[in-house]
């Protein structure tokens, strides 16, 4: 295991399941915690005297950077300086590491202390986060598959009046359009958490998901908890229309409250993994917290509100399912922007936020 005590009062490890570098309060030396990454029990290690690292003073050349209440870089985040490892820890990390690689068939990455750094402003290239393979590919198959399904149906519809026995193939195919949407859509939010665990980790562009498939007890799993949060927030607006049938301006008032409290409501759910997470007090005390930050941020929650509603309209109504496809991949496509901006938001204010306490 990777480990080393920061100035900061944080332990630098990686988890022994997944090889995932995880970063964890000094406090909680001695304590188990879950991997936000595979989810598995590891004990966070005690830091030994010899690699605690003094904090530097008034008159040290090294000073920490302070994030301000109103700094506009919500993603910019500075690169740390790692503290000095003597060669013999190193060595010693270096060939625990590769003996965890070899025990999982080689399919952790090669291992890089350089954090990602961004080649364009972040204010640009954060709308590439998904523009990736493994993002692109995720798009085009919650996209794609349900597309071809879909088409295939309609084929099959015209197609009856050459050949009728074909209506039992017809039928069989409307049933699985939307069978195989709603996993589509079950498949998408587990990557969305999954992005913002990666992005809470430190990456920049959509994660790889490929030797970790997820199963569908966890996929349902994860969709439970984040509906729940997303039900939480919206449940107000959404009991106000189903009794009174009219989108007036108090609709629009909870219907906004709502859409101001999903995304925090969704980082808890995502790197907390506990319904516990959905307390109202701890939401409100989060944002409150860093309120400029969070304020930028549900800018893009208020898209989301926005687009998945039309999404869901254009794909249940025959004359328009087409668009909603389309309109569908980029609603998939800036929830993934949304999944970055959220993980980065947890990586910036994880100190101030203090989830574990």
């Amino acid at each position: 295991m990777d480990q080393q005590a920061q100035g900061s009062g944080k332990i630098s490890l990686r988890c022994t399941n997944c090889g995932a570098r995880l970063t964890m309060r000094a406090a909680l030396a001695g304590k188990q915690r879950r991997c936000p990454k595979c989810k598995q029990p590891i004990t966070v290690p005690t830091v030994q005297t010899r690699d605690a690292v003094p904090e530097a003073d008034d008159n040290s050349e090294v000073k920490a950077e302070k994030s301000s209440l109103y700094d506009l870089r919500l993603l910019d985040l500075p690169i740390e300086k790692s503290p000095p490892v003597s060669v013999v820890d190193s060595d010693s990390q270096e060939a625990a590491y590769r003996q965890l690689q070899k025990q999982q068939g080689a399919l952790l990455p090669g291992r890089s202390d350089e954090p990602p750094t961004r080649t364009l402003p972040w204010v640009i290239d954060i709308f590439l986060y998904p523009a990736n393979k493994a993002g692109l590919m995720v798009l085009l198959i919650c996209v794609g598959v349900p597309f071809a399904v879909r088409l295939t149906t309609r084929f099959l519809f015209y197609a009856m009046a050459s050949f009728g026995p074909l209506v039992i193939f017809w039928v069989l195919f409307i049933v699985m359009q939307w069978v195989v949407l709603a996993m589509a859509l079950l498949y998408a939010n587990w990557y969305f958490c999954e992005c913002i665990r990666d992005s809470a980790a430190g990456a920049i562009r959509a994660v790889d998901t490929t030797a970790n498939t997820p199963g569908l007890g966890e996929i349902f799993g994860q969709a439970v908890k984040v509906i729940a949060g997303v039900l939480l927030c919206m449940g107000p607006a959404l009991i106000y229309f189903n009794h009174t049938r009219r989108a007036d301006g108090a609709f629009q008032v909870l219907y906004g409250a709502g859409g101001f409290f999903v995304p925090m409501a969704v980082l808890a759910m995502a790197m907390y993994d506990a319904l516990r997470a959905l307390n109202p007090l701890l939401l409100l005390g989060s944002i409150l917290k860093a309120p400029f930050q969070y304020c930028a941020l549900v800018t893009f929650g208020y898209v989301s509100c926005v687009l998945v509603p039309m999404a869901g309209r254009c794909l249940t109504t025959p004359e328009t399912w087409i668009q909603g496809f389309a309109l569908l991949f980029v609603t998939l496509y800036q929830l993934l922007v949304l999944a970055h901006l959220l993980g980065r938001f947890y990586r910036r204010n994880e100190t101030t936020l203090n989830w574990d306490a």
